[in-house]
C-alpha cells in the first residue's frame, strides 16, 4: 500500500483520491437513477397524453351524439305540439260542429239523455224555461252534450300529447347518458 500513497504523492492525496473515486461512483449512480427517473417519466406522460387525447375525443362524440339527441328531441317535441294544436282545434270545431246539429235537429240524443235533466226537476220546482214546451232545457242538453264531447276530445289530445313527450323525454335521456360500469 505504501507505494500507492508515495505515488499519489502521501497520504492526503490518497485519502482525497479515494474520496474523489467514491464521489464519481456515487454520481454515476445518480446519473444512472436520473436516466431511469426520466424514461418512466417519459412513458407516464405518453400514456397521460394517449388517455388525454381519449378523453377528448370521447367529450367529442358525447357532444355531437347530445346535440343530435337533442334535435331529435326538438322535432319530436314540436311534433307532438302541432298534433296537440291539431287535435284541440279538431276537438273545438267536433264540439261547435255537434251542438249545431243537435239544434238543428240534424244529431239526436239517446233517448237515456234526452231527458235527463228534465226527470230531475220535481213538481213545485220548475224553472222559467220549463213552461215554454215539454223540450224547453233542449238548448241546454245540446250545449252540455257538446261541452261533454269537447272536452273529451280536448282531454284525449291532451293525453296523447303528454305521452309524446314522455316518449320523447326518455329517448332523449337514454341517448344522452352514459352508463355506468358496474
Amino acid at each position: 500500500m505504501n507505494p500507492i500513497i508515495l505515488a499519489l504523492g502521501g497520504v492526503r492525496a490518497t485519502v482525497f483520491a479515494a474520496l474523489a473515486t467514491a464521489f464519481l461512483l456515487a454520481a454515476g449512480v445518480q446519473t444512472w437513477r436520473l436516466g431511469n427517473t426520466q424514461d418512466s417519466y417519459a412513458a407516464y406522460r405518453d400514456k397521460v397524453v394517449a388517455a388525454t387525447a381519449r378523453a377528448a375525443q370521447a367529450a367529442v362524440t358525447a357532444r355531437e351524439k347530445a346535440q343530435a339527441a337533442v334535435i331529435e328531441y326538438q322535432s319530436k317535441s314540436a311534433e307532438a305540439e302541432r298534433n296537440y294544436a291539431a287535435g284541440r282545434e279538431s276537438a273545438i270545431h267536433a264540439q261547435t260542429n255537434l251542438v249545431s246539429d243537435l239544434r238543428n235537429g240534424n244529431q239526436r240524443l239517446q233517448q237515456q239523455w234526452r231527458g235527463c235533466e228534465s226527470s230531475r226537476v220535481r213538481e213545485g220546482q220548475a224553472s222559467a224555461g220549463a213552461s215554454e214546451g215539454p223540450d224547453a232545457e233542449a238548448e241546454l242538453r245540446a250545449k252540455g252534450t257538446g261541452d261533454l264531447v269537447g272536452n273529451a276530445d280536448y282531454a284525449d289530445g291532451w293525453i296523447v300529447w303528454l305521452q309524446s313527450e314522455l316518449t320523447a323525454t326518455r329517448d332523449l335521456y337514454s341517448k344522452c347518458m352514459v352508463p355506468k360500469d358496474k
